[in-house]
Parts: C-alpha cells; structure tokens; sequence
C-alpha cells in the first residue's frame, strides 16, 4: 500500500488517512497507513462538538497531523435512511472534502500545497499542543482564504464601503505558459452583511491555443539496400504548440515507403515516433517525400525527404 500512496503523490495526489481509534499514541505505537513516513499524507485525528479530542481518537505529536470532527456525526445509511457514528474514520471525510474544495479553487494545488493549506489554517486549540503536528481542528474557511491559483488576482484583497456607495473590484486573469483549455476559480469574499458573511464569485477563464508541429529529421537516408531487403529509420513528430496537434495523413510520393501509423493526435509537449521502413523491388537510386499534413495553421505540410 505504501507504494501505491507514493504512485499516486507522484501525481499530486493526497492522502487522507484516519489516526484510529485505539486512544493510543501513534508515535510510539504506530497505526497504518496514517503511519506512512509520506509527504503525502495527512493523518487526522477526531474532535467532538465541544472542540476537545474525542475520547477513542488516537493522537501524536509528530505522527498525527490535525484534527476534525468525528463525534457524532451524522451519516446516509443503505436503503435512504440516516445515522450517527463516530471514529477517526468520520473525521478523515471532513478532510478529504475540504482538500478537495481547494483543489477545485486551485487546480493547480499538488499533495503538499494541499496539505500546507489544510494544516496552517486550522483552529487552535490548546489542549491539543503536543498531540498533533498542527494542534488544532480543521477550519474550511480559513483554508478557502488562502487557496487562491497563481493566475487569478483581485484587487483590492480587502476594504470597507460606506453606506449607499459601491466600488469595483479588478479581477485580472494571466494565462502566460499555459496550453490550451478552460480554468476554473471560486474568489471567496468575507464580510459583516449578517445575511451574506461569504460571498463566492464563480471565475472561468478560457484559453485558446495553436498546435505547433515540429520533426526531428528533416532527411532520412537508408543508405545502400538490395532489391527486397528492408531498412528501418526513426523521426519523431512533437507538439511544441499549446493547444491539440492533429496529425490528418502521411503520404508518401513513393510505394518503396511505408509506415504503420497514418493518423494520431498530440497533447501540448508530448511526441510521436514514427517508423519509416524502406524495401525496394528493383535497383536504382530511389528518393521521395514523406508529407505529414496537420492543423498546424502556420506549417499544415511538413516534409521529410527519403533517399
């Protein structure tokens, strides 16, 4: 398992896993997965309504990461109906939602950007000191109000309006070294209006691309062949645009020339390699020209020359 939750880090996923339910210290008596020395996962403990660490929930000062509710919490049950539980498993849930609500805020969040966010925004709570790595109790808000993504701003960040006035605010979005594709954002605003105390300001932000082909070879020489023998040689087609490369047909001006592939489709900075065999069926100097046609506006035939 430990290797699994690494794979997945790898990917920028987080882990959350519940401390157990043992009332012991996981620091000396280890609980898994929580345990996993990962820096992809977050270890959560379990408070109850009156903010104190719930009687069952295990604990540890370098091993358990936070807490979150996970007494008496309420639950869908089979077949429509609702119930009570409680446990470290209870408050694991809580966790996972918020990171990802953040994720969703700031697409953009790896494992640890998630985890810093979760556990550098809870509530203190000092009964806590000494028994978690950030003693205290889950707080979503706090963690929204700092997960804004690195492309979106708004200024001003805070302010006061006097009674009948109004005042702009400047959203400003910057798609530099980004691909092609649509981003998403939820600016959250906090207030004293009684009746509106969060505001949430949905932000899409759409980014239009071009696929840029590019070959590694611009001549493939086979060399000396006999009639019938074949000879295999490598180009590789890569997308450095920002937006979908489609390559349409590759066609060659002469039959000694061939490949398998005639069609595929580039995400920004991936590549293709393609294997071009040559077989003559008589002597002779034999040259050619491989066209591979794309949705490259600027370059939609690139040519390769055979000899």
């Amino acid at each position: 398992m430990k290797d699994a939750i690494a794979a997945a880090a790898n990917k920028g996923h987080l882990f959350c896993a519940a401390a157990g339910n043992s009332a012991t210290n996981n620091d000396t008596s280890p609980h898994y997965p929580s345990n996993y020395d990962l820096p992809s996962v977050l270890s959560v403990a379990a408070s109850n309504s009156s903010d104190k660490l719930a009687w069952f929930s295990c604990f540890g000062h370098k091993t358990v990461d936070l807490a979150a509710p996970g007494e008496g919490i309420l639950s869908l049950v089979p077949n429509g109906g609702t119930a009570s539980y409680s446990g470290t498993s209870m408050a694991t849930p809580h966790v996972a939602g918020a990171a990802a609500l953040l994720l969703s805020i700031n697409p953009d969040f790896g494992h640890q950007e998630l985890k810093n966010s979760l556990m550098n925004t809870v509530d203190p709570i000092p009964s806590f000191d000494g028994k978690m790595v950030a003693p205290g109790r889950l707080n979503l808000a706090n963690a929204v109000g700092v997960a804004s993504p690195g492309w979106l701003t708004v200024s001003p960040g805070s302010g006061s309006i006097p009674e009948g006035e109004k005042k702009d605010l400047l959203f400003t979005a910057d798609a530099t070294d980004f691909t092609a594709g649509t981003k998403t954002a939820v600016v959250v605003f906090k207030t004293n209006d009684p009746l509106a105390s969060v505001i949430e300001v949905p932000v899409e932000l759409t980014v239009t691309g071009s696929p840029v082909i590019e070959l590694s070879e611009k001549s493939l020489d086979f060399g000396t062949l006999w009639t019938n023998e074949m000879a295999t040689r490598m180009v590789e087609v890569k997308n450095v645009g920002t937006d979908t490369l489609k390559v349409s047909a590759l066609n060659f001006g002469n039959g000694v020339f061939t490949t398998e592939m005639n069609a595929f489709i580039l995400s920004p900075g991936k590549a293709q390699s393609l294997a071009i065999q040559a077989e003559p069926l008589s002597s002779g100097n034999i040259t050619s020209t491989l066209e591979i046609n794309s949705n490259d506006q600027k370059n939609p035939v690139m040519k390769v020359t055979l000899q």
